[in-house]
């Protein structure tokens, strides 16, 4: 369990974090494992928020592919897609099967906490449906979607998680007070370049903002992801990276295990040793 303070302004220290959001099948089977062995050579922890519940809304789905089915599709300057990030095989189980995510490998969870990861909450029981509608939800409907996942996770890691994370950044101050009244630590929400400092959340005076500043923008997707989509090469990515690391006392980088964790292990690796280098 992490104990999370609040940096002095005039800290030489210099903080560092590779947090990854866990939210699809493909995350936990096959990103994960790939960091927990990238994690040992390198002797270093990732943060994960792990999804406890299934990844996507097959009702929220539809409706975006009706809304898509009279406009070609065109390629995005800031992202891939998801058929581009998961495959053919992964984007269809995505779709179709859409399997729990961290409930269903609770072994993957307790390997991540034997191995000195830290696991925070990602959301409730669907990634999708919170990320579509959450930003309207009452404190009560909170309460509803974080408490059994919270208590599901809490099962395989034997504590209470430290730290959560909203899926599409939605959080607002009924979730937070929901958050304080479970015993979480901080939220991870916040997120911009611009962003460095640790903050109390408003109206929840006992749980901490730690923002995320290294990123893909706008709307705050996966930092390699974004990368790739402008078109940037390994060397291109790693001189924006070091450029970003410049004069932060803070640096958190955000990224999802099925991408990173799978197509971009070698980049992950150079940005850890440059960032520990730095």
């Amino acid at each position: 369990m992490i104990q999370l303070q609040l940096p002095m302004p005039d800290t030489a220290m210099k903080y560092f974090c590779f947090r990854f959001d866990v939210d699809t099948h493909k995350c936990i089977q096959t990103g994960i494992p790939n960091l927990i062995r990238l994690s040992k050579n390198l002797d270093v922890s990732f943060t994960f928020f792990m999804n406890m519940g299934r990844g996507t809304s097959r009702w929220n789905f539809i409706k975006r592919k009706l809304a898509a089915g009279n406009s070609p599709a065109t390629p995005s300057a800031q992202k891939l897609s998801n058929l581009n990030k998961l495959g053919v095989w992964d984007y269809l189980v995505t779709a179709l099967a859409n399997p729990k995510v961290g409930a269903s490998r609770p072994d993957i969870i307790q390997e991540l906490d034997a191995n000195g990861h830290e696991v925070g909450l990602h959301g409730g029981a669907n990634h999708g449906i919170w990320q579509s509608e959450g930003a309207g939800w009452s404190e009560e409907k909170f309460r509803q979607e974080v408490i059994p996942a919270q208590n599901a996770l809490t099962r395989w890691l034997r504590e209470k998680p430290a730290g959560f994370s909203s899926p599409g950044w939605q959080g607002s101050t009924a979730l937070y007070r929901v958050l304080e009244s479970g015993g979480f630590q901080y939220a991870a929400d916040a997120y911009g370049e611009n962003l460095e400092h640790v903050t109390s959340v408003q109206g929840a005076p006992n749980l901490l903002q730690v923002p995320t500043n290294i990123l893909g923008e706008p709307g705050g997707i996966g930092y390699l992801e974004h990368m790739r989509a402008r078109g940037m090469d390994h060397e291109a990515i790693l001189k924006d990276f070091s450029a970003r690391l410049e004069n932060r006392s803070i640096a958190v980088v955000y990224d999802h295990p099925y991408y990173a964790g799978v197509r971009e292990l070698p980049l992950v690796e150079a940005m850890v040793r440059m960032s520990r280098a730095k």
